[in-house]
């Protein structure tokens, strides 16, 4: 399988549409930049019509025992997980 690591370059206005898997190592606290990240791997690919998107992202815990996440990643977490209930119309 194929990997791309990148930093912001890749952020916006790339198309790789047989891209499958996106992990979100440093993700921003402000929604747009992640849909952008997110958006690079969620593109219908013609030649893969029944394509799964994959995002795994990373968070950031204070303390793990006490399951305190930081703020900015808690709120990346619930609205994460919110659009990836969506499906899109065929």
């Amino acid at each position: 399988s194929d990997c791309i690591v990148t930093c912001n370059a890749l952020s916006e206005g790339v198309d790789i549409r047989s891209l499958n898997n996106i992990f979100l190592l440093s993700a921003n606290k402000l929604p747009l930049q992640t849909i952008q990240r997110i958006g690079r791997c969620i593109r219908k690919n013609p030649k893969n019509p029944n394509k799964i998107a994959n995002v795994i992202d990373f968070i950031v815990y204070r303390s793990l025992s006490d399951g305190d996440i930081i703020k900015a990643d808690e709120d990346r977490m619930t609205w994460i997980s919110e659009i990836s209930k969506v499906i899109p119309n065929e």
